[in-house]
């Protein structure tokens, strides 16, 4: 069984023939990479070699803002800076209070601004030799998926959670109207990349939590954002992209019937320290959702025994109900020890 055909076979809930570990759902902070290099990892070694993961690609398609938003600075001194970086708000501060948050949607005369950036059509989104990149993965022996950021969240970076949150309760009609349009975007931006290629998955990132719960309500969602995911999931599907997984932090467990609903059928990364259990979901919903992750990123920087333990206590049955891809909660973080991360592989593999 080849990586593609494994991954294909776990996300339909049969049991892998040895551990599944796509490399693209093993993350790493950047310091504790240059940690593990001062403890042995070799410099120029690829961590997917190094680690013996499973190849997995995103396809190169840009389904977001063309041009990317720049960093624009607010205001800098000894004391602080505060300002945004690309999609993201950006600040360091110890006198937050002092600087107020610029973001560049406001009104709706700056969401028309914004369109420009959201020209599906835009020829940048693709390679230039997009149809060599096509024949080279036709035939291909792993899986090959696209990725892009949801509607919340994008809206968050854009508008800054108080104000994407004030709009939802002053103005719902116009946060439609834009979700709406972002929706019809990703499926026009994403349909030479559904149409060229034979997609595997897709992920749309969505941080729609915190560790106390969703940051905006399930009413919200069936309102306004569940219309976007049933457009662009069933999309999807009728191009033949089996597997839609949803990549969100935090607690997001009353948000999963509502993602059900819209055709989602994976969910990553299931955080533990923010109370979500993977033996638990795979009891309440069986196989209407594939499982990624759960691992305690904590438990990787503890003693060995708090690494087996929470190997042992959770992978082994899930492995064997299938659906389910092991990997930390959230990335490794640089407290974990080079030789603590290799003895977590290692157990991995045992249980295959």
């Amino acid at each position: 069984m080849n990586s593609r055909e494994r991954f294909l076979s776990v996300m339909r809930f049969n049991a892998p023939d040895v551990v599944p570990l796509p490399c693209l759902f093993q993350c790493f902070e950047t310091e504790t990479i240059r940690r593990w290099h001062r403890e042995g990892l070799r410099r120029d070694a690829h961590y997917v070699q190094q680690f013996g993961f499973e190849r997995m690609e995103l396809a190169p398609v840009v389904l977001g803002a063309l041009p990317p938003l720049e960093r624009i600075d607010i205001e800098e001194s000894q004391e602080w800076r505060a300002g945004t970086d690309r999609e993201h708000a950006d600040e360091t501060a110890e006198r937050v209070d002092a600087a107020k948050e610029q973001f560049p949607i406001k009104s709706p005369a700056h969401w028309s601004a914004m369109l420009g950036r959201l020209n599906p059509e835009s020829p940048a989104r693709y390679p230039r030799f997009w149809e060599d990149y096509c024949r080279g993965r036709r035939g291909r022996d792993y899986p090959l998926g696209i990725q892009w950021t949801g509607p919340f969240s994008s809206l968050r970076d854009w508008m800054g959670l108080h104000g994407l949150g004030a709009a939802l309760q002053s103005d719902r009609g116009w946060v439609a109207e834009m979700v709406s349009y972002l929706g019809d975007f990703v499926t026009q931006a994403a349909r030479r990349a559904v149409q060229d290629v034979d997609l595997d998955f897709a992920v749309i990132r969505e941080p729609w939590a915190c560790r106390l719960g969703v940051v905006s309500s399930t009413d919200a969602f069936r309102q306004v954002f569940a219309p976007y995911y049933r457009q662009v999931i069933g999309y999807l599907r009728e191009g033949g992209v089996s597997a839609i997984i949803i990549e969100a932090r935090g607690q997001v467990g009353q948000l999963i019937p509502e993602w059900l609903a819209s055709g989602v059928n994976g969910l990553a990364y299931l955080e533990a320290g923010a109370g979500l259990d993977a033996r638990v979901l795979r009891r309440q919903y069986g196989k209407e959702l594939a499982l990624i992750g759960n691992l305690d990123h904590q438990a990787l920087a503890g003693q060995r025994r708090d690494i087996a333990d929470e190997v042992l206590g959770k992978v082994p049955a899930l492995l064997e109900q299938g659906g389910y891809f092991p990997a930390p909660d959230r990335p490794v973080p640089s407290d974990v020890f080079f030789e603590d991360y290799e003895y977590y592989l290692s157990l991995l593999r045992r249980l295959g």
